[in-house]
């Protein structure tokens, strides 16, 4: 499913059948929405998603940094 500005504008994305379960979140910071910036410390967030996967039991998250340079 794919989100603007927190409303969704697609349907939800079956993928195939599995066992498994859970979600992928791909975050990309909306100019119109964070006017102050965009641009992220990498190592801030990274500490901050180790901490919140560390306290939350069973969760696996995943952090990249896909900007260019």
């Amino acid at each position: 499913q794919a989100y603007e500005r927190g409303v969704p504008v697609a349907d939800l994305e079956v993928i195939g059948d599995t066992d498994k379960t859970g979600t992928i979140t791909h975050f990309v910071p909306d100019p119109e929405i964070f006017k102050e910036t965009t641009e992220y410390d990498y190592d801030l967030l990274s500490n901050r998603v180790r901490e919140l996967a560390f306290l939350t039991k069973g969760v696996n998250i995943t952090i990249e940094d896909k900007r260019e340079g």
